[in-house]
């Protein structure tokens, strides 16, 4: 079996491995590797650097209501108070690594892996990705948008802005 078509969710990576008390995610040595090499770039409650990939795991076609902003996008997040949508800087394309770091489960059929390229495409849009890492993933994110920004309690950006967003990423679709 070749590396591309290899599952490495059930065919375990022997450079995966964790140390006590690391975050779960730092399990996968794609994750761990990428994470090493770009936290010295990253501050929490910060935009990330522009060259930076965004990564986004979803299991259908992607398109406006996609992004609605739902009651877990409106925590707080290390008292970032600006809601949006989760995200990950990008560390894999492949599907089962990430379906695994994130979810912490095999890739079922229907999820599908999007990888921007740049996080600067995003400011095109209107929107903003910021860094918020979390006890289990150290390179979350959240995509915010700029009237989110000015007004937290706004319900959601405009419908055409989502529609933007869900073809960015449509655009990238990797698996």
């Amino acid at each position: 079996m070749s590396e591309q078509q290899t599952n490495w969710y059930i065919n375990r990576d022997p450079r995966n491995r964790i140390n006590y008390g690391d975050p779960r995610a730092l399990y996968w040595h794609q994750y761990r590797t990428a994470y090493e090499a770009v936290r010295s770039r990253l501050s929490p409650g910060q935009p990330i650097p522009p060259d930076l990939p965004v990564l986004f795991l979803g299991n259908n076609t992607l398109n406006g209501f996609n992004f609605d902003i739902r009651k877990k996008d409106r925590a707080p997040i290390m008292g970032f108070n600006f809601p949006g949508k989760s995200v990950s800087i990008g560390f894999s394309n492949d599907i089962h690594v990430v379906s695994g770091a994130i979810l912490d489960k095999d890739a079922k059929r229907q999820d599908h892996l999007f990888i921007v390229p740049r996080a600067d495409l995003f400011q095109e849009l209107g929107y903003a990705v910021v860094y918020l890492p979390t006890p289990n993933q150290p390179l979350h994110c959240r995509i915010v948008h700029s009237m989110h920004i000015q007004n937290p309690s706004m319900h959601l950006p405009p419908f055409r802005d989502r529609v933007a967003l869900a073809k960015l990423f449509q655009q990238h679709k990797v698996a």
